[in-house]
């Protein structure tokens, strides 16, 4: 980005990004429609038939890298779902990296901020549910 002076084409970035994985996910998405003629057996039917039905219902969600947000029942190519998240969090990281350019100490501290409140969060919900698991209620347990 000094090379640009912070400026960055987000539109393109994208696009890139989106150009680089779209042939590989086309061709096993392609390839999942011809699952019913490739093979037969006694489970084929029921192996390759769920995955070609989730498919046929399904499919843009893989187009649209959102297919990681869909039910594992019913998602179409159940493997994909990281290029999915990674094109996700990819776009996120534009952003984030551009507030921190242009941002860099406020950026940091809030993110410093986030993770130490997500953390604490976190920790307080798992000890309260630990000692409600375990006790069966915190107010009886403190009075015995």
């Amino acid at each position: 980005m000094s090379k640009t002076g912070g400026k960055i084409n987000i539109f393109l970035y994208i696009l890139r990004r989106i150009l680089r994985l779209y042939p590989s996910v086309l061709l096993v998405l392609a390839g999942i429609f011809f699952l019913p003629w490739i093979s037969s057996g006694p489970f084929w039917p029921e192996m390759a038939g769920l995955e070609v039905k989730n498919c046929h219902q399904s499919w843009w969600a893989n187009l649209l890298f959102i297919n990681n947000w869909r039910p594992a029942k019913e998602m179409c190519m159940q493997h994909s779902w990281y290029i999915s998240a990674d094109m996700q969090l990819h776009i996120i990281a534009v952003f984030v990296l551009i507030a921190l350019y242009r941002c860099g100490r406020w950026v940091i501290q809030l993110f410093d901020l986030t993770v130490i409140s997500t953390t604490c969060c976190c920790l307080r919900y798992g000890i309260f549910s630990c000692v409600w698991r375990f006790f069966g209620s915190w107010n009886n347990n403190i009075r015995q």
